[in-house]
This record gives structure tokens, C-alpha cells and sequence, in this order.
């Protein structure tokens, strides 16, 4: 029964910590910005970066949120626990390769 008490506790514990450590949308717009830039540094001088951040849906699933792009609804960002993972950023991918 002890055990069972201290499972609970640390998964609820857990549960507040991601909870309360979600990113925000501009979180993951930042990270896929600089992700951008970084894979395209003179398109990202102009700002086209910015523009590829703005482009996206932010989804926030309580304990972890990610976001997708409008035109193909194709994963861009996870984020859990104060962290955003960038995880696809190719343009032909998010319909902008014409």
C-alpha cells in the first residue's frame, strides 16, 4: 500500500510539473524561427523566418502542446516540461516550395 502512495505522489507530481512547465505558442514560434534561420541564414535575414513562424497552429494538450502548420496540417514543434523540439522545417513539406 506504501508503494502504491508513493507511485501515485510521483505521478501526480510529475503530471503538475508538465503541467505548469508547458511551452507557450511563443515558445515554439521562437524556437521554429531560429530553427529557420539556422538552416537558411539569408532568407532568415530577410525575415522570412518570421513569417514561416507565423504560418503555424499552436495545440495545447494540457501536460504538452505542439503546433502545426496551416496549409498542410503536417507536426512542426512538441514541447513538454519547458522544452520545444523543432521537429520538421522543410519547406516543401510545409507548401511554400512553389
Amino acid at each position: 500500500m506504501k508503494t502504491i502512495r508513493r507511485i501515485v505522489f510521483f505521478l501526480i507530481l510529475i503530471l503538475t510539473i508538465a503541467y505548469f512547465t508547458n511551452p507557450s505558442f511563443d515558445d515554439h514560434k521562437s524556437k521554429i524561427e531560429n530553427k529557420f534561420v539556422e538552416q537558411n541564414p539569408i532568407s532568415g535575414f530577410f525575415g522570412v523566418g518570421k513569417i514561416i513562424s507565423n504560418l503555424v497552429e499552436y495545440h495545447d494538450n494540457i501536460f504538452f502542446s505542439y503546433t502545426t502548420e496551416k496549409i498542410k496540417k503536417n507536426k512542426l514543434s512538441v514541447g513538454f516540461f519547458g522544452m520545444v523540439w523543432v521537429v520538421d522545417l522543410d519547406l516543401n513539406k510545409i507548401g511554400l516550395d512553389n
